[in-house]
């Protein structure tokens, strides 16, 4: 939660105009940075390190401190047929107790590849970005969609806000 809320206020930046707001939004943002940092190493799941990651890649101003949890992204990816990369759900996702309130895993899947697309781009390493993006077609449905309206939101968003497109 805290990688998506950051992203969300990194993303706040360009339309805050007062100024110690902007400044008390950095602050929170460099807190969250920080605490996300130093919990890379500890996290499993592939979901949270794709959110992490691609936190980080956009909102660290040192591209640098970002590198490891890239590294541990591209660590948890499989392969799949033309060589195209998927990161897949946690399998202990799968018997949740309150099925109602967890994503399918097949559509946690299907977000934490696009979450790895995105953070390919932000460090602009368009191997990994072409086989993300390789998989995450594969898995559109027939009418263009994929397993729920949190992916498409989220890969609707960082294609409207991208300087990369």
């Amino acid at each position: 939660m805290t990688a998506f809320i950051t992203v969300a206020l990194n993303r706040s930046l360009p339309f805050l105009t007062d100024n110690k707001e902007r400044s008390d939004t950095k602050a929170i943002i460099s807190k969250a940075t920080d605490y996300l940092l130093s919990r890379v190493e500890g996290l499993q799941r592939p979901y949270a390190v794709a959110i992490t990651a691609y936190c980080l890649s956009v909102c660290l101003s040192d591209r640098t401190q970002a590198v490891p949890a890239w590294e541990k992204l591209k660590g948890l990816a499989t392969e799949g047929k033309d060589h195209c990369h998927g990161w897949y759900a946690n399998a202990g996702m799968v018997n949740e107790e309150k099925k109602r309130f967890v994503p399918t895993t097949e559509a946690i899947t299907v977000e934490t590849t696009a979450y790895a697309l995105l953070t390919a781009v932000a460090h602009k390493d368009t191997e990994w970005a072409d086989s993300a993006a390789c998989w995450l077609t594969s898995q559109e449905n027939y009418g263009g969609g994929f397993k729920s309206t949190q992916v498409r939101y989220t890969v609707l968003m960082e294609q409207s806000s991208s300087p990369h497109r």
